[in-house]
């Protein structure tokens, strides 16, 4: 697939802070640094003038996106800067909907780490729980004439649903630890 972006607005690519190490019996820095969150989150990547910036906020919605799907080979992002404010956008999702048996529950990190949501994302997966989310995904699929089952399987489609469960479950967690107003944040 090719995509073009105008000319103003040339992507930059950087290294994912949670990026994952793909090898046996070595962990990633993130693994094992119970900071790993504060200290992304003081990166000049992150911060302007003391506060987080969206691309903080996108990479964890970039998170939830790639469990929900299973890629997690999100090695690098890639931002484009609009109005002076960077914005993280998703080019490379080729290793997406692979095992559906399979939920690597590590491709969460930056969300279970950092504890936050940005409350637009929030009422979007309220929106999709209950089985919406694989309905409104076959939906889509047969707007466009095709068989949903040419494109993903069955068995895709409950893991979707089924990794919605999981996020909601993260989110629980941190609603425990952190009180839910530290937790879903305004945009």
């Amino acid at each position: 697939m090719l995509i073009h972006l105008p000319p103003a607005y040339p992507p930059k690519s950087s290294i994912h802070p949670w990026n994952r190490s793909h090898k046996c019996n070595i962990s990633a820095w993130w693994e094992t640094d119970e900071n790993s969150c504060e200290k992304v989150a003081k990166w000049r990547t992150f911060t302007y003038r003391g506060k987080n910036t969206p691309l903080f906020f996108d990479i964890v919605d970039a998170s939830v996106f790639d469990f929900l799907m299973d890629d997690g080979d999100r090695h690098n992002y890639e931002v484009i800067t609009i109005n002076y404010t960077p914005r993280m956008i998703l080019l490379d999702n080729g290793r997406g909907m692979g095992n559906s048996y399979i939920d690597h529950i590590d491709i969460l990190a930056p969300l279970f780490q950092c504890c936050f949501l940005r409350n637009s994302t929030w009422n979007t997966l309220l929106d999709l729980r209950g089985g919406n989310l694989s309905y409104w995904l076959r939906y889509l699929i047969t707007f466009n004439n095709s068989n949903p089952e040419i494109i993903l399987t069955e068995k895709h489609f409950k893991a979707f649903d089924r990794r919605l469960l999981i996020i909601f479950a993260v989110l629980e967690d941190c609603f425990l630890r952190k009180g839910k107003k530290n937790v879903i944040l305004n945009d």
